[in-house]
């Protein structure tokens, strides 16, 4: 069990030393959605109908956690 924890443990670090140069591929406007185009870099507003309130209460809510967890050594948790 313990070989398996490093094991595990040794690649979660490796995979997060490898974000800082990750660049991820466009693959979103392929296939069927060939014939789509990105939005305007204008569009800054949306109006989802949902109080502005309600999506920050949301948003605190998905990434609460609990006060006896323990996070990974290399992720920050505050």
């Amino acid at each position: 069990m313990k070989e398996t924890l490093e094991s595990h443990t040794k690649s979660l670090t490796e995979n997060i030393a490898q974000l800082d140069s990750y660049v991820p591929q466009k693959t979103y406007l392929e296939g069927q959605w060939s014939g789509f185009q990105v939005p305007e870099e204008s569009i800054t507003t949306w109006d989802t109908g949902v109080d502005i309130p309600l999506l920050k209460y949301i948003g605190m809510k998905t990434v609460e956690y609990p006060d006896d967890f323990v996070c990974y050594r290399l992720f920050i948790c505050v």
